[in-house]
């Protein structure tokens, strides 16, 4: 594949699509129709170990069942199509109005997403999703953030209906906020 930027090295195609991994790749399967569809929760794990620690990971738009914990001991960079103009869905007919895309979080308890090196990492990079608590759920918290920052980005993201806290920081330095929209949250 030859770049058409000045000084851009010419890779291969292979070389070129190495930089992304996608869910989908995965078994990911975007078909939660408002009360049931795949669990991706395997999926997503595995796309998470596999972009350690320098890939990014892409999530297509529309809606992923997650029904356990997924958790990152590097940090993270994935990649949604948008949260904007998120609203839960009630039907499959929902799907198709709010766009995006929408992780639905089933997990009993823990936190939904665990972004937690065990030494500060440099960089965080979370856009363009919306993680929501499927409603039962008596101990599920939303996004876990530890050891990472510096650089870091969460953009346009949105976290929703978890009966623990939606966001909880313990350790970041230096990482920027924008449309970060925390909804409700029991706690």
């Amino acid at each position: 594949v030859s770049q058409s930027r000045y000084g851009a090295v010419a890779r291969t195609q292979h070389e070129k699509n190495q930089d992304f991994v996608c869910v989908t790749d995965f078994g990911a399967v975007a078909d939660w129709n408002g009360t049931t569809g795949t669990d991706n929760t395997a999926a997503f794990q595995a796309a998470i170990n596999y972009a350690a620690p320098n890939k990014i990971i892409i999530v297509p738009p529309g809606f992923y069942r997650i029904s356990g914990n997924l958790t990152s001991t590097h940090a993270l960079n994935m990649k949604g199509f948008g949260a904007k103009g998120f609203s839960k869905p009630t039907s499959a007919s929902d799907q198709t109005t709010t766009g995006g895309t929408v992780l639905i979080c089933e997990a009993a308890s823990g936190y939904a997403l665990s972004v937690s090196p065990t030494a500060f990492q440099f960089g965080l990079n979370l856009s363009g999703f919306a993680m929501v608590g499927k409603e039962g759920g008596s101990a599920l918290h939303g996004l876990y953030l530890h050891n990472v920052g510096w650089d870091g980005l969460l953009e346009d993201i949105v976290i929703d209906n978890f009966s623990g806290s939606n966001l909880t920081i313990n350790y970041i330095q230096d990482t920027r906020f924008n449309r970060v929209s925390l909804l409700i949250s029991v706690s």
